[in-house]
């Protein structure tokens, strides 16, 4: 049996460089772990719970770097009004204002569901 204290270390490494790699194969390469063991890694909770943890923390990182490319998106988008912006960086500015909004409404509705989680424990 594997101590707790290592399966969270090889959780952490495995979610790790699946989230840098996308196939089981490379991460197990990245890692020098076999496939098959990696795979069964996969399984774990620890591991469930470590790429979750890790993907909220990638996709929080890229919603703050939205965050600071919107003001640039809307000069872009000035610019565009006033002729001198390319429509691909008009486009591009758009498909980031959007996605700015789009992070900003699933942080809206994560702390809606937290507040009323908090409400419904409150009223049980």
């Amino acid at each position: 049996m594997i101590p707790i204290g290592k399966v969270d270390r090889l959780a952490r490494r495995a979610a790790a460089a699946l989230l840098e790699h996308r196939t089981h194969r490379a991460a197990a390469d990245a890692i020098g772990v076999p496939v098959v063991t990696f795979k069964r890694w996969t399984r774990r909770q620890a591991f469930k719970g470590e790429l979750a943890r890790l993907a909220g923390e990638a996709y929080s990182t890229a919603g703050n770097r939205l965050r600071g490319l919107a003001d640039v998106a809307v000069e872009t988008l000035h610019a565009g009004m006033a002729g001198t912006a390319k429509p691909s960086q008009i486009r591009a500015a758009t498909a980031v204002l959007e996605l700015a909004a789009n992070v900003e409404l699933a942080a809206l509705a994560e702390r809606v569901a937290r507040l009323e989680a908090g409400h419904d424990a409150v009223a049980a």
